[in-house]
């Protein structure tokens, strides 16, 4: 049995259905909601809503060791915790949504943008973009520091997957 840690939201539908047409009970879906509930997935008899307190967050990485693997989609906070906390043994597989890639290997931000791009985010005021290039600019320092934030946590956690 395969597990896939997901979050509640539409994009992943598609890959739900596929996998049960598929591989019809063999997946099985976490869906971590701050509800419980399921707001933007389909429901399925493979897909099971869980409210992303600490105590289920644990409980899940404790649990880990019945799957033949554990796909995380979109490698987020919560998902590094469950990773860090989960027995060594645990095989997991990173499914990257894109933007989480970013958090975890910060330095591939710092050259996504050419020169010309980079101008023109600042002149048309697109500081969040200009915030956060500063922001990995300064990473080496703030890694080097031993700061503890949510992206270095993603990052340790990344260490811990046997796949991408």
């Amino acid at each position: 049995m395969y597990l896939h840690i997901i979050d509640d939201s539409t994009q992943i539908n598609h890959l739900i259905r596929r996998t049960e047409n598929l591989f019809p009970g063999k997946h099985i879906f976490y869906a971590l909601s701050e509800s419980g509930k399921l707001n933007k997935i389909a429901e399925t008899n493979s897909v099971i809503a869980i409210k992303s307190t600490k105590n289920n967050i644990l409980k899940i990485a404790k649990e880990l060791s019945k799957f033949e693997a554990v796909f995380i989609h979109n490698l987020c906070y919560t998902k590094s915790i469950i990773i860090l906390n989960s027995p060594d043994n645990i095989r997991f597989i990173w499914g990257v949504w894109g933007f989480d890639y970013y958090y975890v290997y910060p330095q591939l931000f710092k050259d996504i943008f050419l020169p010309y791009t980079k101008l023109v985010n600042v002149l048309l005021f697109k500081y969040s973009l200009l915030v956060k290039h500063l922001l990995y600019a300064v990473h080496p320092v703030i890694k080097y520091a031993g700061l503890k934030s949510k992206d270095r946590i993603r990052q340790q956690a990344a260490k811990k997957l046997s796949l991408l």
